[in-house]
């Protein structure tokens, strides 16, 4: 608590760390002249009450109800803090007025005055070099190079003390890599792609089906990709789940990079390693399966539509199963309803083609949107 609100300890470095403390200096403050202005029955007091409480109620506390958690409401701190801004300046604009900050030097609120100027004023600072890094004062660092010898030695590099925050360029070797699976890799499953700059490539580089990409993407989807940003506590990650995993989305494919999860590409019975393009390595599944988890036919998908042919519904039933989310807006023809399969690892489900009455040996799945 007290490192949220107050961060009194900076273990990370400020182009690093998303600070606090003016936030909720802020929002003291807000409350403080809300506080003063009901004393004074001022009628300023309800409309700013309602903003500061409606913008707190979306940030913190929608997060909490159905669907709205999955808009990102934490985005709404923004507004929060700007009305807290607007509301609370007058505190401000009295506090540091001069004759006001003279008070201070008071023996009895000397000491509280200087404690509370160590503990602000370097995270209020902090947080100003969070968003201007060039500011922080550094050493520039020189790298010597001890090969070729001095004499033959031209002017050494001097390395740029700010740390960048951007992306850096599509790297060259992702054009290989996309090559490589293009040609060399079977289009009847997915690929599982850890690093996720390579997966967003790949899936505009390729016509493959990617699980990977961007990880923070708010959806009750994300949990098919395994390697979100959530450390290696999945117990997908081990043994005979690893090998389910691979087979209930029909992952054909796996691509890492760093870091190194050793009970992955440890996992012979799984997996295959079969290539390594510039550190990149490619592994082919061991699973037999398809995208029927249920039934059998061919089965080929394009945007907003999955074609499916030579259909026959698993024994006993008029349905086949597809490893293939389902959504609301999907519909099937001709004479087919979709229902739903639920998963064991995912709020998500996956989709059953139901034939009305029997299945027909040729289906087509769309979005309408």
């Amino acid at each position: 608590f007290i490192e949220d609100v107050v961060e009194v300890l900076p273990f990370r470095p400020a182009p690093t760390t998303n600070t606090t403390t003016i936030r909720t200096l802020a929002i003291a403050g807000a409350v403080f002249v809300l506080w003063r202005w009901r004393k004074e029955g001022d009628r300023r007091t309800r409309p700013a009450a309602f903003l500061l409480g409606w913008c707190f109620f979306l940030t913190y506390i929608s997060t909490y109800m159905p669907l709205v958690g999955l808009t990102e409401p934490y985005r709404f701190i923004v507004a929060l803090a700007v009305s807290a801004v607007v509301i609370g300046a007058p505190f401000y604009a009295q506090f540091l007025h001069l004759p006001t900050l003279k008070r201070l030097r008071q023996p009895r609120l000397l000491p509280y005055a200087v404690l509370a100027a160590v503990l602000l004023l370097p995270q209020v600072g902090r947080q100003i070099y969070a968003s201007a890094p060039e500011l922080i004062p550094s050493l520039r660092e020189k790298e010597m190079d001890l090969d070729p010898p001095p004499w033959k030695r031209g002017r050494p590099e001097v390395k740029d003390p700010v740390i960048k925050m951007r992306y850096g360029p599509v790297l060259p070797v992702y054009w290989q890599i996309a090559t490589y699976l293009k040609t060399h890799c079977a289009k009847q499953g997915r690929v599982l792609v850890e690093p996720w700059p390579l997966g967003e490539y790949l899936g505009w580089a390729t016509d493959l089906h990617i699980i990977g990409g961007f990880p923070d993407r708010r959806m009750i989807f994300e949990n098919a990709y395994l390697f979100r940003p959530k450390g290696n506590n999945d117990p997908r990650f081990w043994g005979q789940a690893y090998f389910d995993y691979l087979k209930r989305y029909n992952i054909r494919y796996v691509v890492m990079h760093i870091p190194f999860f050793p009970m992955v590409e440890a996992n012979r019975r799984s997996m295959r390693y079969i290539k390594n393009i510039g550190g990149y390595r490619i592994y082919r599944a061991t699973h037999g399966g398809t995208y029927l988890a249920r039934g059998s036919g061919r089965v080929r998908a394009d945007l907003d539509r999955i074609y499916l042919r030579d259909v026959t519904p698993g024994k006993g039933t008029q349905s086949v199963d597809l490893r293939f989310h389902y959504i609301e807006n999907l519909t099937c023809r001709p004479r087919c309803r979709l229902e739903q399969v639920p998963l064991p690892d995912s709020k998500a489900t996956f989709i059953r083609v139901v034939g009305v009455p029997k299945l027909a040996s040729e289906l087509t799945i769309e979005f309408q949107p």
